[in-house]
């Protein structure tokens, strides 16, 4: 935002300027208030970061020694002094195997034309890694978000 140093208003221009700056000046003091309330959010997350990151060390290791002593298919519940964790069985993932996707296409384009091309995704992420970007500006287009980046900075 740029800033323009302005002459002080005349008394007759007074009413109209005050008028006008008071919507701005709330419009800031409102961001001002949420900047004050960001920024204090921000010490308290960064306070506890070494917390969260335990947490999600000591979940990790509590799912491995699950692994060590259960079936895939097994849950157990382990009771400590104040808490349980309940460590539940292995998900499932589902791959499709290499060389089935001409067959894949061909049935789903049996059940409705064009319905392969209507489910198949294909990441921009993953294009870029094949397509020069020549190619990108022909099968793409890029715009601006609207979403605009926050950074927090404490002030001395």
């Amino acid at each position: 935002m740029a800033v323009k140093f302005v002459e002080k208003p005349k008394a007759a221009t007074k009413a109209k300027a005050k008028a006008k700056a008071g919507s701005h000046d709330a419009t800031m003091e409102e961001i001002k208030a949420m900047v004050d309330e960001l920024g204090a959010l921000d010490d308290f997350l960064k306070s506890i970061s070494t917390k969260i990151k335990r947490h999600e060390e000591l979940n990790k290791t509590i799912a491995a020694k699950g692994d060590e002593i259960l079936k895939p298919e097994e849950t157990l519940v382990v009771a400590g002094e104040k808490y349980a964790v309940e460590l539940g069985a292995k998900g499932n993932e589902t791959k499709l195997k290499d060389g089935e996707l001409t067959f894949i296409e061909s049935l789903l384009n049996d059940i409705e034309p064009g319905l392969f091309l209507k489910l198949a995704k294909v990441g921009i992420t993953d294009l870029r890694k094949y397509l020069t970007p020549q190619q990108m500006k022909l099968v793409s287009d890029t715009k601006r978000t609207k979403k605009r980046t926050v950074k927090v900075a404490k002030l001395a």
